[in-house]
This record gives C-alpha cells, sequence and structure tokens, in this order.
C-alpha cells in the first residue's frame, strides 16, 4: 500500500504542477531550450491540440564576417489560433532584439509575452550578429499557436531551421568572393563565355580563353595574329590573316598550287613548279607556259649579195643589189635579172614583129 500511495502522490504532483496556474503563466513570458537545436522542442509540451501551425524564419542568407544586426523574422502561422510564441538560437554569433515583445535569455530569443494573431499569423522579429569565421551557420526555432486559457493542452507546435552562409562579398553580388569569378565586379550570374575562370564582367577578352597570347592588345578571337604580335592588324592581301604570320601576305590565294611558293611571286601560280624553271626567260614558268615555235622557216635572208651580177642601170652607178634572194630586182634600173621576166618583157615584140612578116609577104 506504501508502493501505490507513493506512485499516486507522485502522479498528483505532477498533474498540478502542470494544471496549476502558476506554471502557465511561467511559460507565457517564453522559454528557452526548446528551439529545436537540441532533441528539446515546444512540441514536448504544446502538442496533440486543435492547431497545426507552420513557423519560418526569413532573413539574408548570406552576410560578411562579423557583421552586426542582421535582420531576421520568425512567424508562426495557425488557422483560429490566439496568441503565439517562439524560441530561437544559433549554432554561433550572437543574438539580440530589438522587438518589444522579444528578449533574449541563455544566449536564445523568446517572447516576452504571448503575441496575437493577426490574419493567422503572429511574427516576432529579431538580430543576429555574424561570426567572425566564414562559413555556413543555423539558425534554429520553434513557434506555438495557443487558444489562450493558459493551459498547454489544445496548443500546436513546429519547429524550422535557416541556413545562413558568412563570407566576404566586396562587390555586394551575393557570391562570395572566394569563389566569385570577377571578386570586384558585380555579377551574380558568374556569365564566363570562354571558360578561363573570370567572369564575362571583369574579363578584358571574354571570348578568348587565352586572352590575348601575344598580347599585342587585340583578343584572339578577332585577332588575325592570335600568336604573333601585330597591334595594327595589318592584311595586305585581305585574306583575314595578318601580315606578321602570313606566309604569302600578298597573296590572298596563300599559294593556292601548294609548292612552296608564293603567287605574286610565282611564275605559275596555278601549276605546281616549286623549281620555277624559265628555259626561254620569258617570265613565265616552264610548266604553264605553251612550247616556242621554233619550226618557222620566214626568217629574212639577210646573207644573199648578187655581187656576180655584169649588168648596170644606165641611170646611175653603183647600183646595189637588194638583199632580198633570187627574186631581187636592181634598184634604180629597168631591167630585171630574172629570166622569167626578160622573157615576158620581149613577148610583145615578138609578136608584133610575127604580125609585119606577114602583112609583107601577103599571107
Amino acid at each position: 500500500m506504501q508502493t501505490r500511495s507513493t506512485v499516486f502522490l507522485s502522479a498528483l504532483a505532477t498533474f498540478t504542477a502542470l494544471t496549476a496556474p502558476g506554471a502557465a503563466w511561467a511559460n507565457d513570458d517564453g522559454m528557452t531550450g526548446f528551439s529545436g537545436q537540441t532533441a528539446s522542442t515546444c512540441d514536448m509540451c504544446h502538442s496533440s491540440g486543435a492547431f497545426s501551425p507552420a513557423s519560418s524564419l526569413d532573413g539574408p542568407l548570406q552576410v560578411a564576417p562579423s557583421s552586426v544586426a542582421n535582420a531576421y523574422t520568425f512567424e508562426v502561422a495557425a488557422t483560429l489560433a490566439s496568441v503565439g510564441g517562439f524560441d530561437v538560437s544559433a549554432d554561433a554569433g550572437a543574438l539580440g532584439t530589438t522587438d518589444a515583445g522579444a528578449q533574449v535569455s541563455s544566449g536564445e530569443v523568446t517572447h516576452t509575452t504571448p503575441r496575437a494573431f493577426v490574419g493567422d499569423v503572429a511574427t516576432f522579429s529579431f538580430e543576429w550578429t555574424a561570426p567572425a569565421t566564414e562559413g555556413t551557420y543555423t539558425l534554429f526555432g520553434c513557434g506555438v499557436a495557443a487558444d489562450g486559457d493558459g493551459l498547454l493542452t489544445g496548443d500546436g507546435a513546429d519547429c524550422t531551421t535557416l541556413d545562413v552562409l558568412v563570407c566576404a562579398d566586396a562587390d555586394a553580388d551575393s557570391v562570395c568572393d572566394s569563389v566569385d569569378n570577377c571578386p570586384s565586379d558585380a555579377n551574380d550570374a558568374q556569365v564566363d563565355t570562354d571558360a578561363d575562370g573570370l567572369g564575362d564582367a571583369c574579363d578584358d577578352c571574354p571570348a578568348d580563353a587565352a586572352n590575348d597570347a601575344d598580347a599585342d592588345g587585340v583578343c584572339g578571337d578577332v585577332d588575325n595574329c592570335p600568336i604573333d604580335a601585330n597591334p595594327s592588324q595589318t592584311d595586305s592581301d585581305g585574306d583575314g590573316v595578318g601580315d606578321a604570320c602570313d606566309a604569302c601576305p600578298a597573296d590572298a590565294a596563300n599559294d593556292e598550287d601548294s609548292d612552296g611558293v608564293c603567287a605574286d611571286v610565282d611564275n605559275c601560280p596555278l601549276d605546281g613548279n616549286e623549281d620555277q624553271a624559265d628555259a626561254d626567260g620569258d617570265g613565265i614558268g616552264d610548266a604553264c607556259d605553251a612550247p616556242d615555235d621554233t619550226g618557222d622557216t620566214g626568217t629574212v635572208d639577210t646573207g644573199d649579195s648578187d655581187t656576180g651580177d655584169s649588168d648596170t642601170d644606165t641611170g646611175g652607178s653603183g647600183d646595189t643589189d637588194d638583199t632580198g634572194g633570187t627574186g631581187d630586182t636592181k634598184v634604180g634600173c629597168s631591167c630585171s635579172t630574172s629570166p622569167t621576166g626578160s622573157a615576158l618583157a620581149l613577148l610583145p615584140a615578138l609578136v608584133g614583129l610575127t604580125l609585119l612578116r606577114r602583112r609583107r609577104s601577103g599571107k
């Protein structure tokens, strides 16, 4: 009987403690150690009620090391709930609050008095000072939706977390300097067209991964000699290859016949002829030059002279023979040295003499 009495009295004491008005009002000014950072949460007491609240933490997801007064809010939402409370802790840094209905206790933030729901939501605000060491840290929070009767029964609780990245971000583009491809130029998209590790926002040659390899001030993607410095970009033959790296700077076809001789100096630009042979010296290589007409016979006969002629022209002296060969006509003379020519000249006289003789003879 003594054992049963002990159990009964213990149960009665527990019931009295939980249901006594003093115990209920003691929780009205908030409690810590139930944020969910450890195994303890608010639903250990405020559970099995009519409410199914939803808790949320909101605020910056990235802050600078040692930055202070980073503003956050904790909300607990529930339909038909009357009042709400909360408890928030952090795994590093320091919590604070300027909310008149909240307080810092044991390094955590909790309510000073239950807050009335407005539009099915009770909202609390607080601040967090980030640690000096870069890294990802977590805020833990649990909220209570209560019916306001001062008892633990009939309420509901819900817990949540929020991860915050602590890092330096000089250009304030929400990308930590340690991983920002342009730490001094805001570029939250981190676009890096040429994949050289430099973001387009700070890359002098965003489409040239070599970043002007020849250091001539012209990016490789538009440089007509990307590995030969030529700041002037001179391209004499207009073939898109700069003179500085063009094997044939005056030949747009770039040695079309592939004989190693540029067309502007090739004596056969369309026919391969490495030796540039030109037998007749006419400037056209043998590989593309038509054969010479070596069979001509119409050359002038400059070697003839009729020094054996004995006839002379009565019209003068010093007659000289034309250099034209056997068909020559004497200069300044009416006679011809050609036998055929003489016969033809005498033919009319012979015909006339024959006719005269016939008349005289009466025939």
